[in-house]
């Protein structure tokens, strides 16, 4: 029972606490949301606490009213997870928002004010990363930003000392090397959210507040039987590497694919919206002329009349998506095309005829807004994924595709949009199910043969239907956009600092959860913004985290050198997809730094805006990797470090630059 959970009762309190690391939660509240006719009604419930069984280490709660009833057990092991079951009694509480447990009194370690929280984003492109808890998290001024990139119904506060995360969070003592990761199990029927609240005045006390909720979205329960919440778990370590790595592999999908590493080509990032049916031929002839060894051949967005009309080619595309396919088949890759299947636009002829398909607001007949966008015209909405005639749809949709006109990869884009909160056709499912029902109709339609990539996705519910996932924001061919920033105050804006942040904050999601894809490299030299620097601290960014490699220019444009670059790029990649990536400096600051793959790599950035002496200390797994009279072999410069002392001394790195080492014992 060492290193187990236990729950201790005092008439005062009821506390739960970790018997070998000083770590506790106490003061328990409980609330429960439910759609009313008019507006959205909270029910705050007392806590009653009934009883611990020795035997089986549980402990168990009830909450009750003449609405509903809530029963808690907390399975005490050394991993403590958190079972709840939900029973509606009256027609009030049948439509469900949320159900949030708060936990008052949290503390990570016996003091200490060298803290930090790190927020697992909501969905692909949502901020990834960790904060001190002096610092304050964000909120977009735009709310349709909120919507495209993050999750509306948990948006940050914009408080000091405030976080949000989603599916799961971890809180770290610095000072005493205590971790506390909470999160979501599986099934994954609905959203879970994390609330994280430092109050300065308790800080000194290491005393903060967790909440976390359960989002149904406005689900339909039936009265009188008995709802199973997802459950919760609860790890305490030293090792945020261990523990993450242990969290994600408890609901790594029985059915994840031991496929080779996809490669290939996409166009959006040289051709954007203008791409046609003549630029997909040229490139297509000119990747088989170098014989270069990628699988895909991607079309993304500019091929269709509009959003939400898939199957009407515009004017570029007069050729037909067809012999697109089979002309890059002849090439000797696999066709795939972009889309955006949950949403639609107004002009489209999808929302001309069929305007019931929409999502509604809950309390508006009006359409569920799912952003907005310059390039498309502005607004897009949301499609009902419960409504009949929408499931007919995208088996028609992507049925044609596959089965049809033979494209092998899907990138299905701003899948968020199924999970917008709204009064859906059938309210039976919860939000995170919506997304889920989306996914598993456009499987089954194009086979299991059809390799999907999830984007825009909300990171839970796609789990065991995507073979990859894209894990970041937009990359961009700048480096970071200071104006979005400040002036929509957007700490995701679109670029390629940001698109690293979340490379490395979610790496060990790869080959736990799908492959991880870090977007688009491009190798251009012109019509960019980015220097060689920072063009190769994303491309080391993907080979060390093993992710997909996928490349986005004008390949005629391409030199020699760039080509044999892309060779080297694909095998490098294959050598670190052998090992583990791990972030060495993870939860340490909010761009980590240092990354260490088991097969033998190590990579080392610099992401100040000045030129940086980096000194590494070689203790812990850096210490491992590298003992006294390791080589290191720089693999783009050749440059050979002999490793001595206890540190490893790197001098004058370049701004937003890397270094990508091959480790030699």
């Amino acid at each position: 029972m060492a290193n187990h959970w236990q729950c201790i009762q005092s008439p005062a309190s009821t506390v739960l606490r970790h018997a070998a690391k000083v770590v506790s939660m106490s003061q328990f509240s409980l609330s429960v949301a439910t759609r009313g006719e008019f507006r959205i009604q909270v029910d705050d419930l007392p806590l009653i606490f009934d009883s611990v069984n020795s035997t089986e280490s549980v402990a168990v709660f009830t909450a009750s009213s003449e609405n509903f009833v809530i029963n808690l057990r907390f399975y005490l092991q050394s991993a403590m997870s958190l079972h709840v079951k939900f029973t509606p009694l009256t027609r009030r509480a049948a439509l469900v928002e949320w159900i949030s447990l708060a936990m008052e009194k949290v503390m990570v370690g016996p003091h200490g004010r060298r803290m930090r929280v790190f927020k697992h984003g909501y969905q692909s492109w949502s901020e990834t990363r960790s904060f001190g808890v002096d610092e304050r998290e964000v909120r977009p001024l735009l709310h349709w930003l909120d919507v495209l990139q993050a999750n509306p119904r948990n948006r940050a506060s914009n408080k000091r000392g405030e976080f949000t995360s989603e599916s799961y969070t971890l809180i770290r003592n610095q000072e005493h090397d205590v971790v506390l990761l909470a999160g979501q199990q599986s099934p994954f029927k609905q959203y879970v959210n994390f609330r994280s609240t430092f109050n300065p005045k308790s800080l000194a006390r290491n005393q903060f507040q967790l909440q976390w909720r359960w989002d149904f979205g406005g689900q339909r329960l039936p009265l009188g039987q008995t709802k199973e919440l997802d459950p919760l778990l609860f790890f305490v370590g030293q090792d945020v590497n261990e523990l993450l790595e242990t969290y994600l592999q408890t609901f790594k999908p029985a059915n994840i694919k031991k496929q080779s590493l996809p490669s290939g080509w996409c166009s959006w990032y040289y051709y954007y919206t203008k791409v046609t049916g003549k630029d997909i031929e040229e490139n297509a002839s000119c990747a088989a002329v170098h014989k270069i060894d990628w699988q895909f051949f991607v079309l993304d967005d500019g091929y269709q009349n509009a959003i939400g009309d898939w199957l009407v080619e515009n004017e570029k595309f007069s050729c037909g998506l067809a012999h697109i396919a089979k002309t890059i088949k002849e090439m000797g890759m696999h066709p795939g095309i972009w889309t955006a299947p949950f949403i639609t636009m107004k002009k489209s002829k999808l929302t001309q005829e069929h305007p019931d398909w929409l999502l509604r607001q809950a309390y508006k007949d009006k359409p569920v807004l799912a952003g907005w966008n310059p390039g498309w015209g502005g607004n897009f909405f949301a499609l009902d994924i419960t409504h009949p005639g929408v499931q007919d749809y995208l088996r028609t949709v992507f049925s044609t595709f596959t089965k049809e006109y033979g494209f092998r990869f899907l990138k299905l884009d701003f899948v968020y949009a199924a999970s917008l909160t709204g009064r859906p056709y059938n309210p039976a499912y919860s939000s995170a199910e919506r997304l889920t029902l989306g996914y598993q109709i456009i499987r089954e339609a194009a086979g299991e043969d059809t390799f999907i990539l999830g984007c825009g996705s909300p990171i839970s519910s796609a789990i065991g239907y995507v073979d990859a996932m894209r894990i970041g924001a937009d990359v961009a061919p700048y480096w970071f956009d200071w104006k979005r920033a400040i002036l929509t105050r957007d700490s995701n804006a679109l670029s390629t600092k940001v698109a690293i942040r979340s490379i490395l904050n979610r790496a060990q999601q790869h080959r736990n959860l799908w492959i991880n894809d870090p977007d688009c490299l491009m190798l251009r030299d012109t019509e960019t913004k980015l220097n060689p620097d920072e063009r190769f601290s994303l491309i080391n960014a993907a080979i060390i985290t093993a992710g997909m490699g996928v490349f986005s220019d004008r390949l005629e444009a391409l030199p020699e050198k760039i080509w044999q670059d892309i060779a080297r790029i694909r095998e490098l990649t294959l050598a670190c997809d052998k090992g583990k990536a791990y972030v060495l400096d993870f939860m340490e600051r909010e761009m980590p730094e240092i990354v260490y793959n088991t097969a033998g790599y190590l990579e080392v950035f610099n992401f100040d805006d000045a030129p940086k002496q980096k000194v590494l200390d070689l203790k812990g797994r850096l210490g491992d990797a590298l003992p006294h009279g390791a080589k290191l072999v720089d693999v783009w410069q050749q440059v050979r470090l002999t490793v001595e002392g206890k540190q490893l001394v790197l001098r004058s790195m370049p701004p937003h630059s890397s270094r990508l080492f091959k480790i030699e014992k």
